[in-house]
């Protein structure tokens, strides 16, 4: 199994959002996440970003964060 982890680029955010709504249904708080791909993209990739990101792929796939 080939596992790649990158940093994650404008173009993940769709796909790292839905991996943090899916935490948040495990976590039994559906209703906790209100921000959107679009907040992920300015917190992350402004001057003074928030965060940093990294995602996890496998097959051609985001599958982790």
């Amino acid at each position: 199994m080939n596992v790649e982890i990158r940093l994650a680029k404008e173009t993940d955010m769709e796909d790292v959002l839905s991996l943090i709504k899916e935490l948040a249904i495990f976590e039994k708080e559906p209703n906790a996440v209100t921000l959107t791909a679009k907040d992920l993209i300015a917190h992350a990739f402004s001057n003074s970003p928030l965060f940093v990101c990294f995602v996890a792929i496998f097959q051609n796939e985001i599958v982790g964060m």
